[in-house]
């Protein structure tokens, strides 16, 4: 009786999550029944949370990539622009 009423909140605890203000998926999809009932809603939900890490996990290094690349376009103008200046500075001749 009570690995029955741990299972029935399991199920509920999957169906009522929410990822990113959506509603979470609930469900197994077709092919994918060699699942037991009561494992779905756990597996569904560390899927769920794998794919929410790795969502923003990617977000972070693409923006430190962008960072970076903004940072040495403008290290390369700088150096561009000392060469430009080097190039025609005044001499004694």
């Amino acid at each position: 009786m009570a690995n029955d009423k741990s299972a029935k909140s399991i199920v509920k605890d999957a169906s009522t999550s929410q990822i990113g203000g959506a509603s979470a998926i609930t469900m197994v999809p077709p092919g994918r029944d060699n699942i037991e009932g009561v494992f779905q809603p756990v597996i569904l939900r560390v899927w769920q949370d794998m794919s929410k890490n790795y969502k923003s996990s990617m977000t972070r290094v693409l923006r430190n990539v962008r960072l970076h690349r903004e940072q040495v376009q403008v290290k390369y103008a700088n150096i561009q622009k000392s060469f430009l200046e080097f190039l025609h500075r005044f001499d004694n001749k």
